[in-house]
């Protein structure tokens, strides 16, 4: 493997890092890591923050859980009045999951009536007189879109479902019924009895008494007034603990009659005029064509799980700046808390590389399809991305201190739909084990519906890396080489699971560290490019040290070379140390939220929270010092 002499000694990074002197981050470094660069963005961003959803203690989780839809409508009608065309725009759908995430994590719980709602029908449609009439109820965003796939016996194995579309020939219709408890649509989000909601119900078709797979049906759940529609019956579920406040329920169908307009199969599939189903494509090949959209959900989510990380780490080094500890020395001043944060901002900025990198190419494919490699990606940059989240959010809390238990400082909602998102579009578990399975599948010839994830790439592999780069590489060639044999053991693997999702981290690990460097590559600014490859070092450096076990079996981890990851590791701590509150800051856009311990002061902030004025303090104790001074009276 090649390696480079980049820059790693002492005396470089000396001089690179040799000043204080601080200055705004460069638009290029702020463009890598907060994505807020166009003018569209910024827009999206400032109305999105407009709409002023700080948390509201004592509001029932009912209340909070319909106030997310009162910000959909405001939304939509804020940028133009039409949701079907914020739902063609992939880009601006990007600006607005990342913008609510920070500002507005209310809202975040419903914009999946956008890509898994709307997305559907104007893929899959056939512009038939009930779908666009459905398609117009969702326009201004007072009805709203759900998804229904997942059932109580049928998680991410959404090929396995039961419920079932009967297809009558005669009638020209369907009936959908579930057929047994299994079948139990499990947890869309149609509870709210105010909402109109229109689903995309998942649902097996059969026809003829043959099993055709699994299709997206469109079906009215809950009308323009919010009642359930005939053939639904409905339970609205416990409100959930540890995620997010949101409008859940299990729900059956019983013989619930549907046009034949109701099947969303684009060019998939047709029945001819005896009422016959065609279909070219294997069920297998069908099914995957039918769900794409939820593709493009993992790469949403994945990039506004990270804003949720940017906005957390944000609010606590602006507090670590103000909070006084023990002999007088701030927070922030702290080498332990610069070390972590300094951490934390390493493993955000490759995360976003590769969330960025995986965005990109849902929007270059060719005839307005994505790349072929832009789902793959999205079954990494998905589990990496909310993984990192939710593990920096939690070390954010901790160093915030009891300020991050309160509900006011944003913590609380930024980690509860993180908690969320690390389920959403396919359980991370589930995606790591589907992605590595690629491996195994083109060594035994058979075509995964996916690339074989070895094969993705986001630099050019012909440039010369820094060592530590060229360890993950070497990492995962090695255990890509091992599952293609069927050798894969050690590190925990204890199964075919175990040994593809260890596959899957390899390949991550390798795709993230190599999205920085092409982020630095990319950049003109000096400054950027060297912060940038700092960051990059720490993530590379960090992994090598979480998977030394590995490396140590496989004798590529001598004493000499360990020790100098810690040297290389110290170094770059105490370097970007310097730029934390500062250059890194601001490259992460996110500016002053509401929280109370993100204000000037958050002393007074908290006082006036409480009903008290700072000033009444020092009054009281002037006056009691003028007393104490004083003779005492008899």
């Amino acid at each position: 493997m090649t390696t480079s002499t980049a820059p790693d000694g002492r005396a470089y990074w000396h001089s690179i890092h040799s000043t204080r002197t601080h200055r705004p981050a460069p638009a290029a470094l702020r463009h890598t890591l907060a994505g807020t660069s166009t003018l569209d963005q910024r827009r999206v961003r400032d109305i999105i923050a407009a709409l002023d959803d700080r948390p509201v203690p004592g509001r029932s989780y009912t209340d909070t859980a319909h106030h997310g839809y009162e910000l959909m409508a405001q939304v939509v009608a804020a940028l133009g009045g039409s949701a079907t065309d914020i739902a063609r725009n992939f880009p601006l759908l990007c600006a607005i999951y990342d913008s609510a995430a920070i500002h507005a994590p209310r809202l975040l719980t419903v914009l999946h009536g956008f890509n898994l709602g709307i997305a559907p029908i104007l893929r899959l449609g056939s512009g038939s007189d009930y779908q666009q009439s459905l398609l117009h109820a969702l326009e201004d965003g007072t009805a709203n879109g759900a998804f229904a796939g997942t059932e109580l016996g049928h998680g991410t194995n959404l090929a396995g479902l039961q419920t079932q579309a009967i297809w009558q020939a005669q009638q020209r219709r369907f009936l959908l019924h579930t057929p047994n408890a299994a079948a139990i649509k499990w947890m869309p989000n149609i509870a709210d009895p105010a909402v109109s909601k229109i689903g995309i119900v998942l649902a097996r078709l059969i026809a003829a008494g043959t099993d055709e797979g699994v299709w997206p049906f469109l079906v009215v759940l809950r009308d323009a007034d919010g009642k359930l529609t005939d053939g639904i019956e409905l339970s609205a579920l416990p409100p959930s603990a540890g995620g997010p406040e949101m409008d859940h329920a299990g729900f059956r169908f019983v013989e619930k009659p549907l046009p034949a307009e109701a099947l969303l199969c684009g060019q998939l599939a047709h029945f001819d005029d005896e009422g016959r189903f065609h279909c070219a494509l294997s069920r297998h090949q069908r099914f995957h064509a039918a769900i794409g959209t939820i593709d493009s959900g993992r790469a949403l989510y994945a990039g506004a799980a990270l804003a949720s990380a940017r906005a957390g780490w944000s609010i606590t080094t602006r507090y670590a700046r103000q909070r006084l500890t023990a002999g007088g020395v701030l927070l922030g001043d702290r080498d332990g808390i610069q070390r972590d944060l300094v951490s934390a901002a390493a493993r955000i900025t490759a995360a976003t590389a590769l969330s960025n990198l995986t965005r990109a190419r849902f929007t270059t494919g060719d005839g307005g399809e994505p790349d072929p490699t832009a789902a793959p990606m999205a079954m990494l940059a998905k589990p990496l991305a909310t993984y990192t989240a939710r593990d920096v959010l939690t070390t954010c809390r901790e160093i915030v201190g009891a300020q991050g238990i309160s509900s006011v400082n944003y913590f609380g909602d930024y980690i509860a739909r993180v908690a969320g998102t690390v389920t959403a579009e396919g359980a991370n578990s589930a995606l790591l084990v589907a992605a590595g399975r690629s491996i195994e599948l083109v060594a035994a010839g058979r075509a995964p519906r996916y690339t074989d994830i070895s094969q993705l790439r986001v630099v050019d592999e012909r440039a010369p890396l820094p060592w530590w780069s060229a360890m993950l590489r070497e990492r995962e060639e090695a255990i890509v080489a091992a599952a293609r044999e069927g050798a894969l053991t050690g590190g925990g693997v204890v199964g075919a699971d175990t040994a593809t999702t260890e596959v899957a981290i390899a390949v991550t690990d390798r795709l993230a560290s190599d999205a920085v460097i092409a982020a630095a590559t990319a950049t003109d600014d000096p400054e950027a490019e060297a912060i940038l490859r700092d960051l990059g070092a720490v993530f590379a450096l960090e992994r090598i040290n979480a998977h030394a076990a590995w490396y140590a079996a496989h004798r590529q981890l001598p004493a000499k070379r360990a020790g100098e990851v810690q040297r290389q590791l110290t170094d770059r701590y105490a370097a970007l140390a310097a730029h934390l509150h500062t250059t890194v800051l601001d490259a992460f856009g996110v500016p002053p939220l509401p929280a109370l311990i993100d204000q000037p002061d958050y002393i007074a902030a908290w006082s006036e929270q409480l009903g008290w004025r700072t000033e009444d303090f020092s009054e009281v104790t002037a006056e009691r010092a003028s007393s104490a001074s004083g003779p005492r009276k008899a």
